[in-house]
């Protein structure tokens, strides 16, 4: 029982020592966005995205369309619609064999709804 206690121990101390997180974040005159990049022991990295509204009437920007990019991973939605907290959010993941997502690395957001468009970047908040 304690090696396996201990085997497991082994295993956690590990995956804490290999991963590393970063937040970035911008924000422009209507809309804010974060990312979070989780990385991992095994070399993958989660992305979890956040894009939200920051006007009071989130029902006058009905359907619209959105997209990430930079020089690792881009991904967007289009005829999508914000959720009661004004909201979208998207996931992804890499794998070992995928660019990874570092410090460095800047996000542009371009969000186009009711023939507006509007484009910001999205920063490591160190």
């Amino acid at each position: 029982m304690k090696k396996t206690t201990l085997l497991g121990l082994g295993v956690l101390l590990l995956a804490a020592c290999g991963s590393e997180d970063m937040s970035f974040s911008g924000e422009s005159k209507n809309w804010r966005a974060t990312i979070e990049v989780s990385e991992t022991f095994n070399e993958q990295q989660t992305r979890d995205f956040e894009l939200h509204f920051k006007g009071e009437d989130q029902t006058s920007i009905g359907e619209f369309q959105y997209s990430v990019d930079s020089n690792v991973v881009g991904f967007g939605e289009n005829g999508i619609s914000l959720n009661e907290k004004g909201t979208v959010q998207n996931m992804t993941k890499s794998n070992e064999t995928n660019s990874k997502v570092t410090g460095r690395t800047d996000f542009e957001v371009i969000v186009e709804w009711n023939g507006n468009t509007e484009q910001f970047t999205l920063k490591n908040d160190e």
